[in-house]
């Protein structure tokens, strides 16, 4: 057999309970969406504090085929994905709404079993539909559309591109800048309302009050665009592709609300990793460092997983599928995957600049790898990352500009710098590489060029 060429997908805070869905996405729990089983065609290895996917070519290019083929073709088919993904959206909320509203400290270890199971399927369902089928069909209608309005004025290309409802974060920000910081009502209002943004995995923790006021200090009005949708249509002279734009901007829309669907789900769910973790013995941080069936085992009378192989998942971990089984290891990756000839890792290369919100700038670069490095981001900073979502919102509003490793017109970061008017470079590749924290950066996300200058001092 042939070894796999693993080419780098995307790279996420995650933890093995997240990585361990997302690669059973690919497999026979979801078949009643997908019938192939592409389980062994990914995988997670640790870089930076994150969580880097890898997808095997072959089963990448079978993956998004087909996820265009039947969601991508027309607005007809994008509809029915937009049905089943909103269907599966709303389900895992009330699934994991249902379990909030459980009293879990009465219910036996197999009925607390069960209670997981049902929620790791209806996770995975999701999972697929939503973060990675939505995923596919917004960078594959990009990419084909790229072209087209690459030549075009920078505030018509946001136009064409903007989703057709605002996003959470930015509505966040909208209703945050008409609050006085100083409302202790206001904002716990508005905290109830949103606390569940940070959810990105089971081992993120919901934003405190404090985490609200920050925002709410720094939250402004939208600014007005310059030109609405159909307007930027006629300017453009591509009215014949109308349909297709209406496409990108319900998909460009779903990249975040995907994320709405799952960050809630998990908010919800908390309470079950809570007992979980309160009947092993352990942190619930930690319980996130599991895989599925070390917890089904634990809960079926097995001892726990040794602490001290949980705080070096911690550190960063491989994670695959092997004939159904999920393999987690520690330690050194990079050795053992060459032990077990896994392969070979292809690393992105080069700097492949796409401008996501126009405006030139310079700045001191910060950055920003995980949550845990926001605090570092300060007024006038340019925050660099591998990719930005809405765990980096507060950050984001210090930063003078944004760039990002990954990413096109339709990711987090360039549809939020428009909103708020940030300048933006996103898809730069290396980014996080090539600069270090203190590199005085001028950005052009006019042209979509980062350049470091030197110091005078």
């Amino acid at each position: 057999m042939a070894k796999k060429i693993w080419q780098r997908w995307f790279a996420r805070e995650y933890s093995v309970q997240y990585c361990e869905i997302a690669i059973r996405t690919l497999g026979p729990r979801a078949s009643n969406i997908f019938s192939f089983d592409l389980e062994d065609g990914i995988l997670f290895v640790p870089e930076n504090n994150n969580a880097v996917c890898y997808m095997d070519k072959s089963a990448k290019k079978t993956f998004i085929d087909t996820c265009v083929n039947k969601f991508g073709s027309d607005m007809a088919s994008l509809r029915k994905f937009i049905d089943i993904f909103d269907s599966l959206g709303k389900r895992y909320i009330e699934i994991s709404k249902s379990i909030n509203d459980s009293d879990l400290k009465k219910k036996t270890n197999s009925e607390l079993k069960r209670l997981y199971l049902n929620y790791q399927d209806v996770a995975i369902e999701y999972s697929l539909i939503g973060p990675f089928v939505a995923f596919v069909l917004a960078e594959y209608w990009f990419e084909k559309m790229e072209p087209t309005v690459k030549d075009l004025d920078q505030d018509i290309r946001a136009a064409l591109f903007r989703p057709i409802r605002l996003n959470s974060v930015v509505t966040l920000n909208e209703k945050a800048s008409k609050i006085d910081v100083n409302d202790k009502a206001a904002v716990k209002t508005l905290w109830d309302e949103y606390r569940w943004l940070s959810c990105l995995d089971i081992h993120k923790v919901p934003w405190s009050l404090k985490d609200m006021r920050e925002f709410i200090k720094k939250a402004e009005p939208i600014k007005p665009q310059k030109y609405v949708f159909l307007e930027a249509l006629k300017l453009s002279g591509l009215e014949d592709k109308k349909e297709m734009f209406e496409m990108i901007r319900e998909l460009a829309f779903i990249r975040d609300a995907r994320d709405d669907y799952r960050r809630k789900g998990i908010f919800f769910a908390s309470k079950l990793f809570d007992e979980i973790a309160m009947r092993a013995g352990i942190t619930h941080k930690l319980v996130a460092y599991l895989t599925e069936v070390e917890i089904v085992d634990f809960l079926d009378g097995e001892m726990i997983v040794d602490l001290s192989v949980l705080e070096e998942r911690k550190k960063g971990f491989l994670l695959y599928a092997d004939k159904g089984d999920m393999i987690c290891k520690g330690g050194n990756v990079a050795t053992y995957l060459k032990g077990q000839g896994r392969g070979v890792l292809e690393r992105a290369v080069g700097w492949k600049c796409r401008g996501g919100c126009s405006g030139r700038v310079t700045g001191t670069v910060k950055i920003v790898r995980t949550v845990h490095d926001i605090i570092k981001v300060e007024d006038g900073d340019v925050l660099v990352a591998t990719v930005t979502h809405p765990d980096y919102i507060i950050a984001m509003r210090r930063a003078v500009a944004i760039v990002t490793d990954e990413g096109g017109a339709l990711s987090h970061a360039a549809i939020v710098s428009r909103e708020m008017g940030i300048p933006c470079v996103v898809g730069t590749g290396t980014a996080t590489r090539a600069l270090k924290n203190g590199d005085m950066v001028s950005v052009d996300a006019n042209r979509g060029i980062v350049r470091k200058l030197k110091r005078l001092i």
